[in-house]
């Protein structure tokens, strides 16, 4: 990519996010912008993206949180704020981000066939969460709401499900707490497999059949994702 057309190429992105959201866009998610073009064109130019952008973009800015070092994004230059007052909002989704059953998760990137609608039932106090692919001519059940097709998407990446998501859910005036997974002791994630799940995957038919293990560690396992 030539240098004025990666220049023209950040310089859009920066200024989409920042109109969207009014927060920076950390170089992580830049960097990964077109499949991580982004990020390798601007290394064979000025040794890494922070450097490209500080060196041959006037009109972007760079901020850096005082003491969270991995929180480093882009604003554009007219955005004169404290960079740790405007990485506030990026630092505090990070710790809350919730972690959604990952049927519901799935709901908004596993391919819905032609001729059929998605509807999610959320969760209660008298029944559990319920993802329904039906025949669009059926009537869907009392209650359930719906995924509409171009919500649904596997080649996103993980940060753009979840930001669907929590759309749908304010949009459908639901709460966050009826899609969330109800085991809360591990680490916050967005969706995918749990370890024990993975390592079974992975053993071939003869491994599987010689492996035991207790029932406290089995639990553990299915509790941790990867």
């Amino acid at each position: 990519m030539e240098r004025s057309s990666l220049i023209q190429r950040i310089e859009g992105i920066v200024e989409d996010n920042w109109n969207e959201n009014e927060t920076p866009l950390l170089l992580s998610k830049l960097g990964n912008e077109a499949g991580g073009e982004v990020a390798k064109e601007a290394r064979s130019y000025a040794g890494s993206l922070a450097n490209f952008i500080e060196k041959d973009i006037p009109s972007v800015r760079i901020v850096k949180h005082s003491r969270v070092e991995s929180l480093t994004g882009a604003v554009p230059k007219r955005v004169t704020d404290n960079p740790d007052d405007l990485l506030a909002p990026v630092q505090s989704s990070r710790v809350k981000k919730a972690r959604f059953a990952e049927s519901f998760w799935n709901a908004f990137r596993t391919h819905l066939m032609a001729g059929q609608r998605r509807h999610v039932i959320p969760r209660s106090a008298i029944s559990p969460l319920q993802v329904l692919d039906l025949e669009s001519a059926k009537e869907p059940p009392e209650g359930s709401l719906e995924i509409v097709r171009d919500l649904i998407d596997q080649a996103v990446a993980s940060d753009e499900t979840y930001r669907r998501i929590i759309s749908w859910i304010k949009q459908n005036d639901c709460r966050v707490e009826d899609f969330a997974d109800r085991d809360t002791t591990s680490t916050p994630a967005t969706g995918g497999k749990d370890l024990l799940r993975c390592l079974l995957e992975s053993l071939d038919e003869s491994d599987a059949r010689r492996i035991s293990l207790p029932l406290d560690i089995a639990q553990k396992l299915s509790r941790v994702r990867p």
